[in-house]
C-alpha cells in the first residue's frame, strides 16, 4: 500500500511528496467544484458527469476533504436524476451510468477512509483551526499522549490526531450517504432486471456487485461469489422473505444484492476492544429486495437458518507459521509432579504430590466475543494407510490452567486432535473442518467469560488468557471424548509421556457487522464457523447488513509466575550460567567505567596559561583538540603565537601543572590573557620542542578554536596534521590560517568531525571506551544502557521466538539468493525494534539531558577568577645590570653558534627563550637606574613578553636526521 511505501522513505522525500500531493489535491478540489456546476437533466449530461466523476476519483490519495464531500453530493444528485428518468433509460445505458457512479462513490468513500490517518497538508491546516472536541479520560485507554514528546513532536501529533477526528466525521458522512446512494442505484438496477435472468455483475476498482433476481425457492441455498468472499443463502429463504406464501409464482420473485468492498470504509470506527479490523479488510454488504425494489427486512433468521459467508484474508496477509513450543527437547515431556504444601497427614509424612498430566500452552485474547483456533501439527506425519495413528486430548480453560486431576478446577472445553482417527489415514475434504484444529466458538467463549467474570476481578489481566492442556491418548481412549462425552476427572489413565513431537499455532477470529450510522462495529447475531482457518473467516449471521472479519495473533507470552516457581539451577544450568557470566562481566565493566569517569572529571576545566600576566585583562579561550590516531598525544612542550589585525600574543606555552594535557582524543581548554585586543585573528604559529620520549614526542593536532570572551567571536584553525619528524612531511612547526566558512563546510572536514562525534559520543558501545570527557552521558550510564539493550533484546527474542517458522516462497517475498524477506518478517522486526529501542532511547535521552555537576560556564568563570587573583606563581627578581649584561653577552654569543652545531630543537627553543628573558630583565634594570634614590623593587616578569614578537631567526633552521623542519 501507498502508506507502507511512504513510511520507508526519508523525511525529506516524504516532505517533497506531501507538497506535490497537496498541489494535486488543490487541483482536484477545483475540478470537483466545477463538477458541481454541471447539469444532470438529460441522459447524455448524466453520462458525462458520471464518467468525469469516475476519472477524478481514481487517484484516491489526492482527493481532498472538500472533494470527497463534493463527489458525494454530486452522486446524490445523479441518483435523484436517474430515479426521475428510470422509465426512459435503456438498460444498457443504465448499467453504464450506474457502473461509473458506483465507481465514483466507492472511491470517494475509500479516500475518506484512508485519509483519516494521513490527510493532505491543506486539510491538516484546516483541522488545526477546528475545535478539538475529544479528550480521552479513560486511564485504560491505549491512546498515546504527548507529555513525553518535544513541543514540535507533540504539536505534530496533536495535529494528526485532530485531523483524524475531523476527517473521521467526514468519512462517516460520506460512507453513510454513499451507502444510501449505492442502495438506491441497486434498486434502479433491480427494477430493470427480470426474474430468472442472468445475475448483474459489476466490478470497479473499489467494489464488486452481484444482483440476482429469482424466485425464493430457486435462490434457497445458492452460493454467491463476489470479490474475495463467498455467500451461501439460507435453505428456507421463502419463510424469511414471504412468510411462507406462494414462493413459486412469477410475482414472488425477490432479489439478493451482495456488495464487496476491498477497503474498509469504516476504518475510523472501533470494535469496542475486540480484535481490530484492518483497513485492507474486505467488507461484505447483503441486501434483499422485493420485485419492485423495496427492501425486505430480515431482523432475525433463527438458529440453523443463518446467512453463511466466508471472508478471505487480504493478499498482503502472511500466514502465521507453526512454532515448536519446546525446541530444546527432542520430544515433549509432561512435567514432574509438584508437592502440595500442607497435605502431609502426619508430622513425619511427606506432602502429597500433584501430577498435572498435561503440557500447557496459553494465548491472550482481546475482547469478549471471539473464537479461538488451537492447531497441532505432528512432525514427520502424513495421513496414509501405512502410518501409525496417534490422537491427542486437548482441554482448555479461560483465566486458570485446566486440570485433569482436580474436579474443582477442571476445564471449560475439550476435544481431540485429530477429531477422528480416520484422519490418520486420509485427508480431510475441502468442505470439512480441519481435523487437526481444536476450535472454540465465540459462543462458547462468551459462556466461559461470563463464568470467569462472576469470580475474577475485572482488573486482573489474565481474565482474557486462554490456557490449553495437551496429552497423548492411550489407544483404548481413541475417538471417545466427543462433544457429548467429557473426559473423566480425576483422570484415570496412566500414560505419562509423548511418542511424537508436535508444533502448535494459535489464533483468534471474530465476525463483525455494522449498519450505516452506527458508531462502532459489533458482533451481535454472528457466530464464527468451524471452517475458519488462518486464511479465511467463516461467519454465520442471522441478520442482514455490512459484515467484516477481525483477526489477531499474539506473540509468545512469558509466564513469569511459572518461571520463578521453577527457579532451579539443576533444571536449567545453561540459563543460570549465562546470566551469571553476564552479571560478572557487567559488574567488572561498571567498576572500570566508574574509574574512568573519575579520570574524565580530572580532565575537565579551563586551565589558565602559566605565563599569563595577572595585569592583562583581555581574555581568550583556546580549545585544543588532539586527534584519535595512534600515538596522537604528546609530552613535548607545545608553544604558539596568535597574530591578529591589531596585535599579537607573543610566544606562549600550552601547559598545565596539575594534569596531563594534549592526550589522544582529548579536548583541552586554556585561558589566554593579553594586554590589549588582538583584533581579528589572521593566523596562529604552532610548534613543539620534540622533548617527549619515544612516541610521546610527536603530536597529531585535530583542531584549535580561539574564542574572544569579550566579543564571543570564534576563530577556527583546521589542523588535521602531524607535528612529528617521523610522520607526514616531517615538520613540527606550522603556520595555521584562520579557517573560512568554505573550509569549515568542506566535505572532508565535516565528515571527519561528524564521524568522530558519532563514534565517540553517539555509538552506544564504542563510546564506552572513547566517551568525550565533557559529555553529560557518563561511562557508567552508557554501560547501564548497554545492559538494558541486551535484556530488552533477549525479552523480544523470547516473545517472537520461532514465530516465523520456515520461510515460504510467496509472491510478496523478496528473494535475494538463498535469503527471503517476507512482510511477516518485516512486521516482527518493526515490533521488536519498537519494544527494544523506544525505552532505550528514552533512557539515553534522559541521561543526555541530565544536569552537569560542573558546567563549562562555571569552569570558565573559575579560571577567570584565578587569573585575576594572581594565581600564577610570581617570582621576585633583585637584578643588577652588570650581571644581566654579562649573561646577555654570553647568551648572545651562544645563539648564532647553534646554527652550525646540529643542536636539538629543544636546545634551540630554550636558547631563544632565555635570550628573550634576559633582554626583558635588562630593560627593566635600565628603567630602575634612570630613577636615582628609588630602592630596588620586586618586579613581576613575564618570561615570554608579548611586546617583543619572538620568532626564531632564519638561521635557526637545522636539519635533524635528514628530515627537514622549520622553526621560522
Amino acid at each position: 500500500m501507498l502508506n507502507r511505501k511512504l513510511d520507508s522513505l526519508s523525511d525529506e522525500v516524504k516532505a517533497i511528496y506531501e507538497k506535490q500531493r497537496d498541489k494535486r489535491a488543490q487541483v482536484m478540489e477545483l475540478l470537483t467544484q466545477t463538477l458541481l456546476t454541471m447539469t444532470t437533466v438529460t441522459l447524455e449530461q448524466i453520462k458525462l458527469a458520471t464518467a468525469t466523476m469516475q476519472v477524478i476519483t481514481s487517484d484516491m490519495d489526492d482527493l481532498p476533504r472538500n472533494g470527497q464531500l463534493n463527489i458525494k453530493n454530486k452522486v446524490l444528485e445523479v441518483t435523484a436524476a436517474l430515479e426521475s428518468l428510470i422509465d426512459t433509460i435503456p438498460k444498457q445505458s443504465l448499467t453504464e451510468v450506474v457502473t461509473n457512479t458506483l465507481a465514483a462513490v466507492t472511491q470517494a468513500m475509500t479516500a475518506a477512509s484512508i485519509q483519516t490517518k494521513r490527510g493532505t497538508l491543506s486539510d491538516m491546516d484546516k483541522s488545526a483551526g477546528s475545535e478539538f472536541h475529544y479528550y480521552d479520560t479513560d486511564w485504560e485507554s491505549s491512546r498515546e499522549g504527548f507529555s513525553d514528546m518535544s513541543p514540535a513532536a507533540a504539536k505534530k501529533g496533536l495535529l494528526v490526531e485532530t485531523n483524524g477526528i475531523v476527517q473521521g466525521s467526514v468519512s462517516s458522512e460520506v460512507s453513510t450517504d454513499g451507502f444510501g446512494a449505492i442502495q438506491s442505484l441497486v434498486r434502479l438496477l433491480n427494477q430493470r432486471q427480470t426474474s430468472g435472468s442472468n445475475p448483474v455483475r459489476i466490478t470497479t476498482a473499489q467494489m464488486s456487485l452481484s444482483l440476482n433476481k429469482s424466485k425464493p425457492n430457486d435462490l434457497s441455498g445458492v452460493e454467491v461469489a463476489v470479490g474475495r468472499s463467498k455467500l451461501q443463502l439460507p435453505t428456507n429463504l421463502c419463510n424469511l422473505t414471504l412468510s411462507g406464501r406462494n414462493c413459486s409464482s412469477d410475482g414472488s420473485a425477490i432479489s439478493v444484492a451482495v456488495i464487496a468492498m476491498p477497503t474498509n470504509p469504516y476504518s475510523g470506527i472501533g470494535t469496542n476492544k475486540n480484535p481490530p479490523i484492518p483497513t485492507a479488510a474486505e467488507i461484505l454488504t447483503i441486501n434483499m429486495l422485493y420485485s419492485k425494489g423495496a427492501e425486505i427486512p430480515v431482523p432475525q433468521t433463527g438458529s440453523g437458518n443463518e446467512f453463511k459467508f466466508v471472508l478471505q484474508k487480504d493478499q498482503t496477509f502472511f500466514e502465521l507459521q507453526y512454532i515448536d513450543p519446546d525446541p530444546k527437547r527432542p520430544m515433549p515431556r509432561i512435567p514432574d509432579g509438584v508437592e502440595v504444601p500442607g497435605t502431609a497427614e502426619g508430622p513425619f509424612d511427606k506432602n502429597r504430590v500433584m501430577y498435572q498430566k498435561l503440557i500447557l500452552h496459553e494465548f491472550n485474547m482481546l475482547g469478549d466475543d471471539q473464537s479461538v483456533n488451537f492447531q497441532l501439527k505432528f512432525l514427520n506425519f502424513t495421513p496414509g494407510p501405512s502410518n501409525k495413528c496417534r490422537q491427542f486430548l486437548v482441554v482448555g480453560r479461560l483465566w486458570q490452567a485446566p486440570s485433569l486431576m482436580d474436579p474443582g478446577e477442571s476445564f471449560d472445553w475439550w476435544g481431540m486432535i485429530p477429531t477422528s482417527t480416520a484422519y490418520c489415514f486420509r485427508l480431510a475434504r475441502p468442505d470439512e473442518p480441519d481435523p487437526f484444529t481444536f476450535f472454540v466458538s465465540n459462543e462458547k467463549f462468551k459462556i466461559a467469560k461470563a463464568r470467569v467474570m462472576r469470580t475474577a476481578y475485572d482488573w486482573d489481566r489474565k481474565i482474557n488468557t486462554v490456557k490449553f492442556g495437551v496429552r497423548e491418548l492411550e489407544e483404548e481412549e481413541w475417538d471417545r471424548y466427543t462433544e457429548n462425552r467429557r473426559p473423566p476427572v480425576p483422570y484415570t489413565y496412566t500414560k505419562q509421556q509423548f511418542t511424537v513431537k508436535y508444533n502448535i499455532r494459535i489464533y483468534s477470529s471474530t465476525c463483525y457487522s455494522i449498519t450505516p450510522g452506527q458508531t462502532s462495529w459489533n458482533s451481535n447475531g454472528c457466530l464464527v464457523g468451524s471452517r475458519t482457518t488462518i486464511l479465511q473467516t467463516e461467519c454465520m449471521c442471522s441478520h442482514l447488513t455490512s459484515f467484516a472479519g477481525g483477526f489477531i495473533e499474539a506473540p509468545n507470552t512469558i509466564d513469569w509466575e511459572y518461571a520463578f516457581s521453577n527457579f532451579d539451577f539443576t533444571k536449567n544450568p545453561t540459563l543460570f550460567i549465562t546470566e551469571i557470566m553476564i552479571a560478572v562481566f557487567f559488574i567488572i565493566l561498571f567498576v572500570w567505567a566508574r574509574r574512568w569517569d573519575k579520570k574524565d572529571v580530572e580532565k575537565l576545566g579551563v586551565s589558565p596559561l602559566p605565563d599569563n600576566d595577572p595585569e592583562h585583562k583581555y581574555l581568550y579561550e583556546l580549545v585544543v583538540t588532539t586527534g584519535l590516531r595512534r600515538n596522537a598525544g604528546t609530552e613535548s612542550k607545545v608553544y604558539f603565537a596568535l597574530s591578529g589585525a591589531r596585535n599579537d600574543s607573543g610566544v606562549r606555552a600550552l601547559d598545565d601543572t596539575k594534569r596531563r594535557i594534549l592526550q589522544r582524543g582529548c579536548t583541552n581548554r586554556f585561558l589566554l590573557a593579553v594586554e590589549k585586543p588582538l583584533g581579528d585573528l589572521n593566523f596562529m604559529r604552532l610548534w613543539h620542542d620534540n622533548s617527549g620520549k619515544g612516541s610521546a614526542a610527536s603530536w597529531y593536532c585535530d583542531t584549535i578554536v580561539a574564542i574572544d570572551l569579550q566579543t564571543r567571536l570564534r576563530y577556527h584553525f583546521v589542523v588535521n596534521r602531524w607535528f612529528a619528524v617521523e610522520e607526514d612531511d616531517g615538520f613540527i612547526d606550522r603556520v595555521l590560517p584562520v579557517a573560512g566558512p568554505e573550509e569549515l563546510q568542506q566535505f572532508g572536514y565535516m565528515f571527519s568531525t561528524h564521524t568522530k562525534k558519532d563514534l565517540t559520543d553517539g555509538h552506544l558501545w564504542l563510546s564506552i571506551m572513547a566517551r568525550p570527557p565533557e559529555s553529560r552521558f557518563t561511562r557508567v550510564e552508557r554501560v547501564a544502557c548497554c545492559l538494558l539493550l541486551l535484556f530488552l533484546t533477549m525479552v523480544t527474542a523470547c516473545m517472537f521466538y520461532q514465530k516465523e517458522g520456515p520461510t515460504k516462497s510467496t509472491s510478496t517475498a523478496l528473494n535475494v539468493g538463498p535469503f527471503s524477506l517476507t512482510p511477516r518478517m518485516i512486521f516482527v522486526g518493526v515490533i521488536t525494534n519498537v519494544i527494544t529501542f523506544v525505552p532505550l532511547f528514552i533512557v539515553m535521552e534522559l541521561f543526555r539531558r541530565s544536569r552537569l555537576h560542573t558546567g563549562h560556564v562555571n569552569q570558565l568563570l573559575s579560571a577567570i577568577d584565578k587569573h585575576f587573583e594572581g594565581a600564577r606563581s610570581q617570582k621576585s627578581w633583585h637584578v643588577t645590570c652588570d650581571l644581566e649584561d654579562q649573561q646577555e653577552t654570553a647568551e648572545g654569543q651562544r645563539a648564532p653558534h647553534t646554527a652550525s652545531t646540529g643542536v636539538t630543537n629543544q636546545e634551540i627553543t630554550t636558547a631563544m627563550l632565555e635570550l628573550r628573558e634576559f633582554r626583558t630583565r635588562k630593560k627593566m634594570c635600565q628603567e630602575q637606574s634612570a630613577k636615582p634614590g628609588k630602592r630596588e623593587e620586586t618586579m613581576k616578569t613575564n618570561m615570554l613578553s608579548k611586546k617583543a614578537r619572538v620568532f626564531p631567526p632564519e638561521n635557526l633552521r637545522p636539519s635533524l636526521g635528514g628530515s627537514g623542519f622549520s622553526l621560522g
